[in-house]
């Protein structure tokens, strides 16, 4: 039987179930990220948060929350500040801005893989990058391959989106 958010979290609020959030929350973010309307999806992650969900738990192949935010770039509207206020939320609960993957990707390696079709979406994974660069990521992390963001924003063209106002 499925059940619907409401009635899960009904379920929950009445002791009728307990689940376990901190370790596999984040399984169904990445449909959540690409299909759900966005105060549903922000205020569906604020209440995992909120009751003790680890944002910097892994997933398959050892990917976070924070990195499937990432990847997931093109997946929200054109004008959606979903995603940026996905990863603040995430970030701001202590998700580890250079966490790897099983392949050694962080979060920065996702956001310069995400596809983008629009001038919208270019400038989202711009700010996207920009959020990362401003918690501190380390751009030159280099995965199993031996690339590092810094490689791969070199190879679009879009290696100035990794300078900091310090340097």
């Amino acid at each position: 039987m499925l059940y619907s958010y409401s009635e899960i979290e009904r379920l929950l609020r009445d002791g009728m179930i307990y689940v376990e959030f901190k370790y596999a929350w984040h399984s169904h973010l990445e449909e959540t990220l690409k299909f759900w309307p966005d105060y549903e999806m922000l205020k569906m992650l604020e209440d995992c948060l909120k009751h003790g969900a680890n944002p910097s738990n892994r997933g398959g192949a050892g990917v976070t929350a924070l990195m499937l935010t990432c990847k997931n770039l093109s997946g929200r509207s054109r004008d959606s500040t979903a995603v940026e206020q996905v990863m603040s939320l995430l970030l701001d609960h202590g998700a580890e801005v250079n966490q790897q993957d099983f392949y050694g990707r962080t979060a920065l390696h996702y956001a310069f893989k995400s596809e983008y079709d629009t001038e919208a979406r270019l400038a989202r994974k711009q700010r996207v990058v920009q959020i990362l660069i401003q918690h501190n990521v380390d751009i030159y992390l280099k995965d199993s391959s031996g690339l590092s963001a810094f490689d791969m924003a070199k190879r679009e063209g879009h290696e100035s989106w990794l300078r900091t106002d310090e340097a």
